[in-house]
Parts: C-alpha cells; structure tokens; sequence
C-alpha cells in the first residue's frame, strides 16, 4: 500500500517536471516545454496552459533536458495577474505621456496664435514662427521732424492691424469686441510725446497745469512736463491756433488734428 501511495506521488509531481528542447527547422527553438507526437501533428506544451502546434514537417528534433519544475496553476494565475497590472499600469503611463504631449503642443499652438496675433495686431509680418517689421515699417523707422515750437513727430507709415478683442478676453470692454481687421490707407505722423506745458504756454499764452511751481518736482520747472487739466475744447483750440502758427513746418502744409482711436492703438 505505501509502495503503491510512493509510486503514485512520484507520478502527480514528475507530471510537472518538464524540459525538452525543441528546434524547428527555421531555426527557432522553445525550451522547458513537453513534445507530443499525435500523427503528422507536433504538440508542444508549456507551463500555465499554453500550447503551440506544428506540423511535423517542420519540426528539426527535440532534445531532452534535465526536468525544471513547471509554475502551479496558482502561480501561473498570479503571474498573470501581475502581468495584467503592468500591462495597465504601462497603457496608464502611456496615456499620461500622449495627454502631456498634446498639453504641450496645444499650448505651444495657443503660444504662437497669440504671438501672430500680436505681430499683425502692430502691422507686422508673421513668417509662422517669428514676427519680422513689415517693409514699410523698415523705410519710417528714424523718421521725425520737429516744427517750430518745438513739438517732434515721427512717421507711422500705413498697414494694417487687429483692433479690439474676441471673446473671453478680459482686459477688454465688450465695445470692443470682437476682434477686427482694421486698414489705415495713408501714413500719417505721429507726436512722438505728450504736449508739454511750455509748448502749451507757447501756443496758447497760459499754462492751465496743477503741477506747476511748488507741486512741480523738477529742478528745471514743469515746461517739459504734460500738460494737464484741459478739456476736449481747449484742445481744439489748441489744434486751431497751432495750424495757424506751424501750417508750413517741414517744408510743406501740415494740416495737425488729433489721432483716430484706430490710429492711436496702431501707432
């Protein structure tokens, strides 16, 4: 009976102990595996269940080996399950690094529409990548004149830019919205600073400023600073009384006014 018990054990636990080498004649080989000959048919096993059949044909021999133990079905089961979760856990990180990729590029393409946004918006030339002066930008830069009081001006050459906003911008009034192409047909100069209150006294005979003497906090005096504290009519009578003084400064009829809002922003 304990010989027949001996036996039998033998039999269950070399049941697991595989290791035949098999070749085929395209030269791959399997290790640790158990062959079975059924007909014209190669069966070859593995641990965990697997199987893989060949035509006899195919096969170029099958050696055998000294036995290694093959996984119990509980470790080919855990195996599996350990595979599954690095399987998933590698799909997760995958998906981590294409969603961080497109974040990327998504923020770089929200980048460069602002960039060319801007380019345009100051009448530039966008190339795709970087903004580039416009041409006629190029011929005006460095050219200014100063009239007879003193008043300088540069020349804004004519272009093209966005004015305004779109939607979901903040910073921006609704009156202002949406963004816009606007065009400005001619060139036009532009003073290059305020107008200062000695160029105001000049015109005008008085000086209507609060900064002046005592409030004012340069050692030279106030003249060089902005006047202030005018209204939209003084500034027309301003305007008036300076075309009459200053009409024929740079060698030809200048005619002065104050900006458009569209020239304003593209100046």
């Amino acid at each position: 009976m304990l010989k027949n018990f001996l036996l039998l054990t033998t039999i269950i636990l070399s049941s697991s102990l595989y290791s035949d080498t098999t070749t085929l004649k395209n030269g791959k080989v399997y290790h640790n595996a158990k062959v079975f000959h059924k007909g014209d048919t190669v069966i070859v096993s593995f641990e965990c269940a697997k199987q893989i059949v060949f035509n006899k044909s195919e096969v170029f021999e099958t050696v055998p080996k000294e036995p290694t133990r093959w996984k119990t079905q509980e470790e080919c089961n855990q195996s599996e399950e350990e595979a599954k979760h690095a399987a998933e856990k590698r799909k997760q990180e995958e998906a981590r690094r294409r969603e961080e990729k497109r974040l990327r590029e998504e923020q770089r393409r929200q980048e460069l529409a602002l960039k060319k946004q801007e380019c345009e918006a100051k009448g530039d030339v966008w190339n795709g990548k970087d903004c580039q002066v416009a041409p006629n930008k190029k011929e005006a830069i460095g050219k200014t004149f100063k009239n007879s009081i003193g008043m300088e001006f540069a020349l804004i050459p004519a272009g093209e830019f966005i004015m305004g906003c779109n939607e979901g911008v903040t910073h921006c009034d609704e009156t202002e919205k949406p963004a816009h192409k606007v065009k400005i047909t001619n060139s036009f100069y532009m003073g290059k600073y305020e107008v200062t209150q000695g160029q105001w006294r000049k015109v005008m005979g008085q000086n209507p400023s609060y900064f002046v003497g005592k409030n004012c906090d340069s050692p030279t005096g106030c003249d060089n600073h902005p006047v202030e504290m005018v209204s939209w009519n003084d500034v027309q009578e301003f305007i008036k009384k300076i075309n009459s003084l200053a009409g024929n400064d740079h060698n030809h009829l200048v005619k002065y006014r104050l900006p458009t809002e569209a020239e304003w922003e593209y100046a």
